[in-house]
């Protein structure tokens, strides 16, 4: 399964090479935490991926925006030592599999995946 993936970064390095992460998925990268709350209220995510800010203040408004979301994204921290693709490799893994009802029936993600 496609998952949407939001990437907020805090730099033009940053960004450039988060961008050239190659994914299946679909993957938006914006940077600045002002940009990445804009982003969400418009498009719904599986998962966000963020590095470090430069300050606290910033990161406590992002994760305060995105809990108040109806269904969470799952949200992760980039870790230092991990380049941008091993941290969304680490981060698909992450998303628990989803079981949506449709039409009186069930359809559950991993039972999909095995099919395909």
């Amino acid at each position: 399964m496609k998952h949407s993936i939001l990437i907020i970064v805090d730099s033009n390095e940053s960004f450039r090479l988060a961008k050239s992460v190659d994914s299946p998925h679909r993957i938006d990268v914006v940077t600045g935490v002002e940009n990445a709350i804009e982003q969400l209220y418009q498009l719904p995510y599986d998962a966000v991926l963020y590095e470090g800010f430069s300050s606290t203040m910033e990161e406590r408004k992002l994760l305060k925006i995105i809990s108040l979301e109806q269904t969470p994204p799952v949200c992760q921290k980039k870790q230092t030592a991990l380049t941008w693709a091993e941290s969304v490799d680490q981060l698909i893994r992450s998303i628990p599999p989803s079981v949506q009802i449709m039409d009186g029936t069930f359809e559950n993600d991993i039972f999909r995946i095995c099919l395909n």
